[in-house]
């Protein structure tokens, strides 16, 4: 099995990466491994996405960013 080790901006260790062949396999072999459910998964999408939203306008008020109209904004969603 080839494992990657992922690293933080810290450089401390967050996370594996694994080969999906290999993580089939390993599904194969504990077929009670539990997911993390869609419904999380969607709302860590969201809280990144409001975060985001949240630096972006931080940098419009700090002068770094220039900000777009509502519109525009809205259409992206």
């Amino acid at each position: 099995m080839n494992v990657q080790l992922i690293h933080s901006d810290n450089g401390k260790p967050a996370g594996v990466f694994i080969s999906i062949k290999d993580w089939e396999n390993i599904q194969k072999k504990y077929p009670k491994l539990v997911l993390k459910p869609k419904k999380e998964a969607k709302k860590t999408a969201f809280i990144k996405s409001f975060k985001q939203a949240f630096d972006e306008l931080q940098l419009v008020l700090d002068g770094k960013l220039q900000a777009r109209p509502a519109k525009e904004v809205l259409n992206e969603l």
